[in-house]
């Protein structure tokens, strides 16, 4: 397996690591840090992926993409907006189909650079799925440790 493959391969097990962690997750309302949610942070993680997703299949397509355009707040806002009705549920059938778009996409040999928002500069299918799945692995462990201590309030 060439490096791509095997990235894609690691952020697939994020992914579903991601799912497992919700699916379990008996109420996602606890603070998991000073301003989000558990449940907020799902959905800034499927904003963003299906982002990713949107982008590699246009790639893919020889579509021209459509990077998200703004602030980080404005898109924190726009992203909380989008999914507000949306339960844990529905957000992780997003989550996994968007992931399912990246494997179906990401590969492909006409994608050399990824764009990631307007102003940012565009990432190469090795560097966007390393930096995406640390930036998911990140997000889970800070989950892991603040869920256990929630737990153990309860106790």
């Amino acid at each position: 397996m060439d490096k791509p493959s095997k990235l894609l391969t690691k952020l697939g097990a994020t992914v579903a690591e991601v799912h497992g962690f919700y699916a379990k997750l008996d109420d996602a309302s606890f603070l998991a840090n000073t301003s989000w949610t558990a449940r907020d942070i799902l959905v800034h993680i499927v904003f963003w992926h299906e982002s990713f997703a949107r982008n590699v299949t246009d790639l893919a397509n020889g579509v021209k993409p459509k990077p998200l355009k703004g602030t980080y707040a404005q898109l924190g806002r726009r992203s909380a907006e989008a999914f507000a009705g949306c339960s844990i549920e529905e957000l992780l059938a997003r989550l996994t189909d968007a992931q399912k778009a990246i494997e179906a996409s990401i590969l492909n040999p006409r994608i050399s650079l990824i764009p990631y928002k307007v102003g940012s500069r565009s990432y190469s299918p090795e560097e966007h799925l390393s930096i995406v799945n640390d930036h998911l692995r990140d997000h889970l462990n800070k989950l892991r440790i603040v869920s256990a201590n929630e737990r153990e309030k309860e106790s």
